[in-house]
């Protein structure tokens, strides 16, 4: 079997290159070309609001309709308004304390439950 040598910038490359197809891939979705609509920085921070409330309310739904939480508890909103925040946070804290292996499975399952537990309080 042949070795092949693999060099950083070769490795850069095909790194670069995988991340700029996601990138191409990505503008062709009608929900990203809709940020280009918008009407400077605000347009585009007001748009990008409601989309992220959009999805923690679809979120929200789905939690009641497919795993029987009938009343959403404020923890449970809070935690999930601010979702992309919390989960980056919690990640950081975890690799710093125990390395980055899992870390964002760890997040995620700590996060989960959370919301259990939020949810179980009466």
């Amino acid at each position: 079997m042949k070795k092949i040598k693999v060099t950083k910038k070769a490795l850069a490359n095909a790194i670069g290159g995988i991340l700029n197809a996601a990138a191409e891939e990505r503008k062709k979705d009608p929900e990203y070309k809709k940020l280009f609509d918008s009407d400077g920085i605000d347009g585009l921070l007001r748009r990008t609001e409601m989309t992220m409330t959009s999805a923690a309310l679809d979120c929200m739904r789905v939690l009641k309709e497919k795993f029987g939480y009938t009343k959403i508890r404020e923890e449970t909103f809070r935690l999930i308004m601010g979702l992309p925040l919390i989960a980056n946070i919690l990640e950081k804290r975890i690799d710093a304390s125990e390395g980055m292996c899992c870390c964002t499975d760890k997040t995620f399952y700590l996060l989960c439950q959370v919301i259990r537990k939020a949810q179980e309080a009466k």
